[in-house]
């Protein structure tokens, strides 16, 4: 259990806010234009590589990330509904899949399925090109929970896992305006706008569950939600004063991955934030 989670903290301290330059990106995680029509296909001719690493819990904690083969990465709708024709690429040795969208968005949905493995929403995430002659090319790290390690997670709190529910992922992270390194933030509250029941609960500084905790660790400004039932969420980030609020789809047996990104000059953690 300890090692699902300390992994799942690790993938979601983001690995890419930024173009390749360092730039922060709006990510305008309200828009809506990849749903307005399921019958729809893929708007505009793709332009723009986008880089994904897929990883999972190793079996033993020396190992720690492996990479995930072999899984398919998707540019769906933000309902997790594919494209018509669709938009995937499969994960290699290394678990890297590149998608080509559109470059005048900016955000799109990405989900990653396997067999064995939990699916994957990372719901309105922003376009970052993926130039591999960069320096730090732009690449985004995902995390997937395999079927065992959820179950896992459930029998050690005596918990059944329940397949016709949803999970949730919120990561709060600071996007400095000035181009530096991109961090978590300390001390934000989480809260979904409608009663999505469930179980929420706030990861400490070492990645494991925090009963006691009330707000982000600085450290890793994680929230985590388990059980809800599927629908489309309003999640709400505070801290000092400020909020922001971003809508995602919640799927049955899939995790969605929350963008909670704070764009600012400072990064908003409290001073006093432990």
């Amino acid at each position: 259990m300890e090692m699902a989670w300390r992994a799942a903290v690790v993938a979601l301290t983001l690995s890419a806010c930024g173009t390749k330059d360092g730039t922060p990106v709006e990510t305008d995680e309200t828009d809506e234009t990849d749903d307005t029509d399921p019958g729809d296909t893929q708007p505009a001719v793709p332009d723009v590589n986008v880089r994904f690493r897929v990883t999972t819990a190793g079996a033993t904690p020396a190992e720690g990330f492996v990479p995930v083969a072999n899984a398919t990465c998707a540019w769906v709708r933000r309902s997790g509904e594919a494209f018509d024709p669709p938009v995937e690429a499969p994960t290699d040795a290394d678990g890297n899949c590149t998608l080509s969208v559109p470059g005048d968005r900016d955000t799109f949905t990405v989900r990653v399925s396997k067999a064995g493995s939990l699916d994957v929403l990372a719901a309105g995430y922003p376009v970052l090109p993926y130039d591999p002659s960069a320096e730090n090319p732009s690449v985004f790290g995902l995390f997937q929970f395999t079927e065992a390690q959820a179950d896992a997670i459930y029998a050690a709190q005596d918990e059944t896992r329940d397949e016709s529910l949803g999970y949730v992922l919120g990561a709060v992270a600071w996007l400095p305006t000035d181009g530096s390194v991109p961090a978590p933030v300390g001390c934000a509250s989480v809260v979904p706008d409608t009663s999505t029941g469930g179980v929420s609960v706030y990861l400490g500084g070492n990645g494991l569950p925090a009963p006691t905790r009330t707000t982000t660790h600085p450290g890793s400004g994680l929230w985590v939600q388990f059980d809800v039932d599927p629908a489309n969420y309003g999640y709400t980030a505070t801290v000092g004063g400020e909020s922001l609020n971003v809508v995602v789809p919640i799927l049955p047996n899939a995790f969605t991955s929350v963008p909670l990104f704070f764009r600012s000059a400072s990064n908003p953690t409290p001073a006093n934030c432990e």
